[in-house]
């Protein structure tokens, strides 16, 4: 059941919480600037053709720069699930995907932005929704926590805490990104069409992946609320 008015869960979290936001703020800028700068170089890791890397750098300079947007959004569905509420990330996601499609066409097509506009798009869902996400957030953490209470600093602690659960699971995802990235790399120097056709299997297979990922993240939201601890942000 999702936390409640008065939960000590809400409590504890509270500064946990706090702390955490200042977290995506560093690691955003640290991904965010780097590549930006380097848009071009990396573009080149997986084309030799100077019009695909003059786009997808295109699309670098922009992705990379809503890199904040999407970590940010990413940590408040992780508070969501923390509290037991796995419909409100849903229902952000849903609207985002909505978003992204109708913002699609609109830019790629209808303002002649191209590959830049698809980025763009991409980055406009996401900030609406981040918005929708915070407001509802913040009326969650205020109905949920008593008056005068709930009220922790920012401390060191909590973001040690932070970073020991979730380094090590940044390095999962990260090492199965990076082979993404490499077979990317290798598929397309064989051109755009053999990219495009790797591209939509990839998709479909994720789709099934998915399916069991929310699986283990059930496992992992069930497992954290049952520990008896001092919470930690979860994702």
């Amino acid at each position: 059941m999702p936390a409640q008015l008065g939960d000590p869960l809400l409590e504890l979290m509270t500064p946990v919480i706090r702390t955490a936001w200042l977290l995506p703020g560093v690691f955003a800028l640290a991904v965010a600037v780097p590549g930006v700068l380097l848009r071009e170089p990396i573009a080149r890791l997986f084309t030799d053709g100077p019009v695909t890397v003059g786009l997808t750098a295109g699309f670098f300079v922009v992705a990379f720069a809503g890199i904040p947007v999407f970590y940010a959004q990413n940590l408040a569905d992780g508070v969501f699930k923390r509290l037991g509420d796995t419909r409100t990330p849903m229902r952000t996601a849903l609207l985002c995907n909505a978003l992204v499609i109708g913002f699609d066409p609109l830019l790629i097509y209808g303002l002649g932005l191209g590959v830049r506009g698809a980025a763009l798009a991409t980055v406009a869902a996401r900030l609406a929704t981040l918005a929708v996400s915070a407001l509802l957030l913040v009326r969650r953490l205020r109905t949920g926590t008593r008056a005068g209470t709930g009220r922790g600093s920012v401390n060191r602690a909590d973001a040690a805490a932070i970073l020991r659960t979730g380094l090590p699971m940044s390095g999962d995802f990260l090492a199965r990104v990076l082979v993404g990235m490499a077979l990317t790399g290798i598929v397309g120097r064989q051109g755009v069409v053999a990219l495009a056709g790797y591209g939509i299997g990839l998709k479909i297979m994720m789709a099934g992946v998915m399916s069991f990922y929310a699986l283990r993240q059930a496992a992992m939201i069930r497992t954290s609320r049952a520990g008896g601890g001092r919470p930690v942000v979860t994702s």
